[in-house]
C-alpha cells in the first residue's frame, strides 16, 4: 500500500476537479465505456457542451480560458464526472446509455445525475474501459491483495516487484499486463494484475506524472 501512496504523491491521480480529496465512484458495471476529451477535434474557441434530455443546454466550458486569477470561470458545482481537470485537458464521463445521436453520461458521481452529449460533439469521443485504462501513464494497486502474477490468474511473482511505477500495456478480460522498472534496461520486466473485479475498478489511475 505504501507504493500506492507514494505514487499518488508524485503523479496526477484521477479525481474530479470539482471534488479534489474525495473518492470517486469505482463502480463501472452498467457502463459501456466513457466519453473522453479528444484533442484532435478541439481547438481554441470550441466548447464542450452537455445537454438536458429535452435538448436544452445544461453546461458548457472550454479548456482555453484565462486562468490569471487562478479560478476556472466555467465552474459548475454539480459537474463532478469520473474525471475532470481543465488545467490538464482531462475529462472522462461514464456512459450509461445511448441512442442514434446521443450518449447518456453520468455528470455527477456522487448523485448519479445523468445528462447527454451529442455523438458528433467537438472535443469528445467514446472509449471503452479497456482502451481507457491502458492509456494511463501508470496505475496503482495494493500488492497485498492484488499481487503481480506471471500470467492472468497465474502464479504470483515471488518476490513481488518493488517498483514505484507500473505502466499498463494491455488487458485480457479482467487482467492487465503492467511493466515496471526504474530504467530503460528494465522495461521488459512485467507481470499481470487484476484491474477490475465484480463490476468495480480496483486500481488507481494516473494519467500524467
Amino acid at each position: 500500500m505504501k507504493k500506492l501512496v507514494y505514487l499518488a504523491s508524485i503523479c496526477i491521480f484521477l479525481l474530479p476537479f470539482t471534488s479534489l480529496g474525495q473518492s470517486r465512484t469505482d463502480v463501472i458495471d452498467g457502463s459501456s465505456g466513457l466519453i473522453v476529451y479528444d484533442s484532435d477535434s478541439f481547438t481554441k474557441g470550441d466548447f464542450i457542451e452537455i445537454f438536458n434530455a429535452d435538448g436544452s443546454l445544461w453546461h458548457r466550458f472550454t479548456y482555453f480560458y484565462d486562468d490569471s486569477d487562478g479560478d476556472f470561470e466555467y465552474a459548475n458545482d454539480d459537474f463532478v464526472p469520473f474525471s475532470f481537470h481543465p488545467d490538464y485537458f482531462i475529462l472522462a464521463m461514464k456512459v450509461v446509455n445511448e441512442d442514434a445521436s446521443r450518449y447518456e453520461v453520468i455528470v455527477n458521481e456522487g448523485t448519479g445525475k445523468t445528462k447527454f452529449v451529442l455523438k458528433d460533439s467537438k472535443g469528445l469521443k467514446f472509449s471503452n474501459w479497456s482502451e481507457y485504462v491502458v492509456r494511463m501513464f501508470a496505475v496503482g494497486f495494493d500488492q497485498n491483495i492484488n499481487p503481480v502474477r506471471r500470467a492472468p490468474a497465474g502464479a504470483i511473482l515471488d518476490p513481488q516487484p518493488q517498483s514505484d511505477l507500473f505502466h499498463p500495456k494491455e488487458t485480457k478480460g479482467d487482467w492487465m499486463r503492467v511493466e515496471f522498472g526504474s530504467s530503460r534496461s528494465e522495461a521488459d520486466k512485467g507481470g499481470w494484475i487484476r484491474w477490475r473485479e465484480n463490476g468495480k475498478l480496483i486500481i488507481e489511475l494516473f494519467p500524467l506524472c
